[in-house]
């Protein structure tokens, strides 16, 4: 979902188009799913053999029938256009009238969080309205309070802050949106997200100081793995949805450099 979010982003400003997102969240998914249409949707699309935890894969089957219910006769959204030959780099091959598809994106999933979005703001309320009926008529319910709207300007663009509404509450405008420990901000950069991680990458190394860094019957290659076992995981957590630039990889470095001469005790 994140990592969707933040390609969709970038595609948006480098084609200087607006971005519209809406993150769902909904009160108690797992709890509240209506038991008599889950038995429905067994009987038609369960397999025979299933062999891993049941709850997610139920609850997965169960939120597909809700989207698919709520956007079968949608057109408005994100497309991306892309070919499966030639050259990755080549960006004039995607201007192509043949050998070019185009792929409709409504929402990024994971678990029972759901991201909408869309080019303009009434193909977002439109999509918002939607899935409104469509978890309505599925028993799930809606947090209000918890569900925020992105609106990520063209470069160019003078549009304004959106109003979208579900079932005549105004949904709150964000600027940015935590979610696994990443941010994805309205800018599409990721500075506020590198930032945040060398925080808890910080708070990690601060709290082994005591018991660890600072003992001097412990060996320094035991420190050195403890450090890649925690404070480089918590730095580098979600980076596989990264698309890092000079200035990224510079802030980690420093980070990562500042915290070897510490733990080796290298003085200026």
């Amino acid at each position: 979902m994140i990592f969707v979010m933040r390609q969709v982003q970038e595609k948006c400003i480098e084609q200087n188009m607006d971005l519209y997102a809406v993150f769902i969240d909904l009160t108690k998914a797992f709890d509240t799913v209506n038991r008599e249409a889950l038995w429905v949707i067994l009987s038609n699309r369960m397999p025979r053999k299933i062999r891993c935890v049941l709850g997610p894969i139920l609850f997965n089957l169960f939120f597909t029938c809700v989207l698919n219910h709520a956007f079968r006769d949608l057109d408005p959204g994100v497309y991306l256009r892309f070919r499966s030959e030639g050259s990755v780099f080549d960006l004039r091959r995607l201007n192509a009238k043949t050998k070019t598809t185009e792929k409709l994106i409504l929402e990024a999933l994971f678990a029972d969080d759901c991201a909408l979005m869309a080019h303009k703001e009434s193909d977002l309320q439109l999509i918002v309205d939607k899935f409104a009926e469509g978890a309505r008529l599925f028993s799930l319910t809606i947090s209000l309070g918890k569900t925020e709207v992105l609106f990520q300007p063209a470069p160019t663009s003078t549009s304004q802050p959106p109003s979208i509404s579900i079932e005549g509450t105004q949904l709150k405008n964000a600027r940015e949106f935590k979610y696994l420990s990443s941010t994805i901000s309205n800018d599409g950069s990721l500075d506020k997200g590198i930032s945040a991680r060398i925080c808890k990458a910080s708070q990690a190394l601060g709290r082994l100081r005591t018991r660890v860094l600072n003992q001097r019957n412990v060996r320094r290659s035991t420190k050195l793995k403890v450090y890649r076992a925690v404070v480089l995981t918590s730095l580098l957590y979600g980076c596989e949805s990264w698309t890092l630039y000079r200035r990224h990889l510079k802030q980690l470095e420093r980070f990562h450099m500042r915290s070897l001469r510490s733990i080796l005790n290298i003085k200026w």
